[in-house]
């Protein structure tokens, strides 16, 4: 028997803001993703001699878990210089966190 269960989602939030000059601009941009995973196993055998007799069984469970949330933050800053030239800064930061899993019990002849 086996039973799966996995959620993975994601959230994004844009801002643009023009300012005074004209064709200068500064943004900030912001996502989060968050994903989890279970697994939940469980297994049973019977084992059988040569004469079709029942000599041993065995079973175990495993439970596995996964979660990760990945998220960034960006800021950037546009802005013309003269008649021909622009200039663009930004900086940008991005992060991982991340654990993952699993649990066997059983197992025993």
């Amino acid at each position: 028997m086996a039973d799966e269960h996995k959620l993975n989602t994601s959230y994004y939030v844009d801002y643009i803001r023009d300012l005074d000059k004209e064709g200068a601009q500064i943004s900030f941009n912001g996502h989060f993703t968050h994903y989890n995973e279970e697994k939940d196993q469980m297994l049973a055998s019977t084992f059988f001699n040569g004469n079709n007799e029942v000599y041993g069984n065995n079973d175990f469970t495993t439970n596995a878990n996964q979660r990760i949330n990945l998220f960034s933050v960006q800021g950037d800053y546009e802005s013309p210089i003269a008649e021909s030239g622009r200039i663009e800064a930004g900086l940008r930061y991005a992060g991982i966190s991340s654990s993952s899993n699993i649990v066997q019990q059983g197992f025993d002849r």
